[in-house]
């Protein structure tokens, strides 16, 4: 889950699933998969990390 939530929070900044996947060490069908729910899901990882956001500012 760790792999998919940093996947997610890469390719939201502009990264492609091929450098995802070896920083990471997901595979590029999990990064893939990653990227069609961030395109197309019900917003669950757009959730995550809106709430990894704004807790990242609330402890600052």
């Amino acid at each position: 889950m760790a792999q998919r939530r940093a996947g997610a929070k890469m390719l939201e900044a502009g990264a492609n699933c091929s450098d995802i996947s070896s920083q990471t060490g997901a595979s590029t069908a999990t990064i893939s998969r990653v990227k069609r729910f961030l395109d197309f899901g019900a917003d669950g990882y757009k959730l995550i990390l809106e709430r990894l956001r704004s807790e990242g500012t609330s402890q600052s």
